[in-house]
């Protein structure tokens, strides 16, 4: 049986290598973009550091009551360039335009209480509102304001500072509470936490996809699968031949993508910018556990796509219902990016719950989270998952009705 099965599986081996999108979409596609994803994250966040410090950004100013108190100190900062105006229609205006990346606007008459005879809002009562009017479409604009409420921050302890001073109190009363966080040893955080299972997982499920069509759909098509069953071959042998072929394609896929991993990694951690804030460190058990962990899952799929293929009349028939099948297929796994925020994803039973306990496996490892009964479930579920929709592939594979469907 191994045999027959084995010349099956070769056959489909070569006739995959003979189709250049099998080529690209399983071998090069994967390898080149995750290499060149890492790469240009690591490009792009050094990039943005520079800008965000380097970076003189205009903003826009309307301040008649007195602009010493904030125009002053925004200007000795180096980092903005005040662009006066008239009122709040032509400081808008400017937002809109991209002249200036946000509108700064005071309000309130903290800096002219008439029953006080000084104008500084430090010796008065009332505070001076400032309002800030950013564009949220505009990257930049998000980034203006994060640093002008840096520089509020300042200007208002050094006020409180000095408003302290003259009173003859200790000027570091102006923050009696003194915070300091700092990360939990061992630990890692940010986005590459969920892009990359993600990615591992996507490049899983649409590896398969390129040859899935063909493989029993293109050759009923084709006419050939009447031949191929006339072989010495059984049943069964034909559908572990054509299955394993598909499977090891999709594994081959998911080994290139690993290695485009680590290379890609390796590229981006050359700068220290974002690799070495992340905390993540893809040493060769972490990349070993996270294969383990989606090999089921591929599996899975691969029984799916096998059963569509076999339904289906025709390749073009096939690649409908599987490009269908990819978009739910993705619920899952684009949901799995979210559970986090909910305290379930801590339970032992989300081990059993398909897809999202490979991501939360895969997460885990990489942010040196894992835990053993967490990869005990998530492999033990998935697998028994993964020989059911096998059974039924072959139990289909094996109904004439289905096989040959017309």
């Amino acid at each position: 049986m191994m045999s027959k099965s084995a010349a099956i599986f070769l056959k489909e081996w070569r006739e995959m290598l003979r189709d250049q999108r099998v080529i690209f979409g399983v071998f090069i596609g994967p390898l080149l973009f995750t290499i060149g994803l890492f790469a240009m994250i690591g490009m792009t966040s050094k990039k943005v550091v520079e800008t965000a410090r380097k970076t003189v950004i205009p903003i826009a100013i309307i301040d008649q009551r007195h602009p010493d108190l904030i125009l002053m100190p925004l200007e000795k900062s180096g980092r903005f360039k005040i662009i006066r105006a008239a009122n709040h229609a032509e400081g808008e205006a400017l937002v809109k335009e991209g002249k200036a990346r946000l509108l700064l606007e005071t309000q309130g008459d903290g800096f002219t209480n008439e029953s006080s005879s000084t104008s500084d809002p430090a010796k008065q009562n009332e505070p001076v509102q400032v309002k800030l009017l950013y564009d949220p479409s505009d990257n930049q604009s998000e980034i203006a304001l994060r640093v002008i409420e840096t520089q509020i921050a300042t200007i208002n302890r050094e006020m409180v500072k000095g408003l302290l001073s003259s009173r003859g109190i200790d000027a570091g009363m102006s923050e009696p509470f003194q915070l300091k966080s700092e990360s939990l040893p061992g630990r890692s955080s940010g986005f590459l936490l969920i892009m990359i299972p993600y990615f591992l997982m996507l490049w899983s499920l649409v590896g398969g996809m390129t040859i899935a069509s063909d493989l029993v759909a293109g050759e009923k098509e084709r006419g050939t699968m009447e031949t191929l069953l006339t072989s010495p071959a059984s049943r069964s042998e034909v559908v572990f031949g054509k299955f394993f072929a598909l499977l090891s394609q999709a594994w081959v896929g998911i080994l290139v993508q690993i290695l485009g991993l680590g290379i890609g990694w390796r590229l981006m951690a050359s700068g220290p910018q974002m690799a070495q804030g992340t905390g993540i460190d893809l040493t060769p058990n972490t990349l070993m556990i996270m294969l383990v962990a989606i090999l089921p899952y591929s599996v899975l799929n691969t029984a799916l796509l096998f059963m569509i293929s076999t339904y289906s009349r025709n390749q073009r028939e096939a690649q409908g219902y599987v490009t269908a099948a990819s978009f739910v297929l993705m619920i899952p796994l684009i949901m799995s990016q979210f559970i986090g925020y909910f305290e379930f994803s801590r339970q032992w039973w989300m081990g059993l719950i398909p897809v999202l306990n490979v991501f939360q496996v895969v997460k885990q490892a990489l942010g040196q989270q894992f835990s053993w009964t967490m990869f005990g479930l998530t492999l033990g579920s998935m697998s028994l998952l993964a020989v059911v929709a096998l059974t039924i592939a072959i139990r289909m594979f094996k109904r004439e009705t289905v096989l040959f469907r017309v």
